[in-house]
């Protein structure tokens, strides 16, 4: 089918992208596509869920919606394709919104995976009514014109706060998505640990509004340290730790003394070799969330790198770590126009330098000083 229908799936209302995010079959498209236009004018059902959600204060908002073609095959109809595209998208617009935050005063980028949520209403299949699911709530809802939408109170919604996803991690990660779900027979432990690892990602970046105490900030770092220990399990069949998540951001190099040089105790033994900044951050992570699990006594300065509160929370540095880990966990991808080579670098180098400001804020060190020093030493 060269022009195949493209369904309504799911609607994402707390959720504003600057353009669609395509996939094999599948999309999440701001409000104005044309091809959710289309659905919308031929279902009165669709129209009604989708163009009637609202702020707290009764601000209309035209939502994203996650749509997929008529002719998807049967190994992307499933929750966890679906669960996993969107996660391919989340994850890779939160780490690039988690490093503006550190590194700008104003961030107009999502930072917290409640953006990305679904809307539990969608149409049902003979497009009569709406379905409500949840674990919690499983029902129809037949009286269309009653419906009234809400955006989530806790985040921001508006025209300037848009999703951009880091352009070069998510073209590696969609490469797995396709791998795993639309040319099954090239599946591979890759992809399953990937996904794993990306939704557990996606439960640590949830916004901790619910209390805001010590412990509900410790809960999400516990889930950050099983995000890295999944990615460096590599289908090994045993125990993995944190020496295993060590190993793999230890291949990961900065290409600046700062961050690559082993200056940090990050092992338990004493006899051990020391490890760089990128080791020493997870080590604190992986600390810090052993004292809030083990019951140890904590204070908010555990919430900080070196118990330091001068530096960004280990919650907010943990998405640019992660940023290192997936880096070295996904193969590198081909690029087959030598005619964009030389431009990809560069952009590639420039999202690079910024991380890397990123991490550097962790030891108080701004990038302009190192530049400065090695300039006054005559370094390269």
């Amino acid at each position: 089918m060269n022009n195949p229908q493209w369904e309504l799936l799911y609607v994402l209302p707390n959720l504003n992208l600057k353009e669609s995010f395509e996939g094999d079959f599948i999309a999440i498209v701001p409000f104005g596509d044309e091809r959710l236009q289309k659905i919308l004018s031929s279902s009165k059902v669709a129209k009604i869920l989708i163009s009637n959600f609202r702020t707290e204060t009764g601000k209309h908002v035209k939502p994203c919606a996650l749509i997929w073609s008529g002719n998807v095959p049967t190994s992307v109809k499933n929750i966890n394709a679906v669960v996993d595209f969107r996660n391919s998208l989340a994850i890779s617009c939160l780490i690039r919104g988690c490093e503006r935050a550190i590194n700008s005063k104003n961030v107009f980028e999502p930072t917290y995976s409640d953006h990305f949520d679904f809307s539990p209403v969608t149409p049902s299949k003979k497009g009569e009514g709406f379905v409500i699911s949840t674990p919690s709530t499983i029902g129809r809802w037949p009286k269309v014109d009653e419906f009234y939408g809400h955006t989530y109170p806790h985040i921001p919604i508006f025209d300037e706060f848009k999703a951009m996803p880091d352009k070069f991690l998510v073209e590696k990660i969609l490469k797995q998505w396709s791998h795993k779900y639309v040319a099954p027979a090239r599946n591979s432990e890759t992809s399953k640990l990937l996904f794993r690892s990306l939704e557990i990602a996606y439960q640590a970046l949830l916004s901790p509004y619910r209390h805001s105490t010590l412990y509900e900030f410790g809960t999400y770092l516990s889930l950050w340290t099983s995000a890295f220990e999944i990615l460096a399990q590599k289908g090994q069949k045993k125990k993995v730790g944190y020496k295993d998540v060590l190993k793999l951001l230890g291949q990961f190099k900065w290409g600046e003394n700062k961050l690559d040089n082993r200056r940090y105790n990050v092992f338990k033994e004493k006899s051990k070799p020391k490890g760089n900044l990128n080791q020493k951050l997870y080590r604190e992570l992986n600390d810090a969330r052993n004292d809030f699990f083990h019951g140890n006594p904590v204070t908010e300065k555990r919430l900080f790198p070196f118990r330091n509160k001068d530096r960004p929370l280990l919650q907010h540095l943990a998405p640019v770590l992660y940023w290192t880990a997936l880096t070295v966990y996904l193969p590198r991808l081909t690029r087959r126009k030598k005619v964009d080579r030389v431009g990809v670098a560069v952009q590639e180098s420039w999202n690079k330098f910024r991380y890397m400001e990123a991490i550097l804020s962790a030891i108080g060190v701004k990038s302009e000083e190192l530049y400065r020093k090695r300039n006054k030493s005559g370094g390269s």
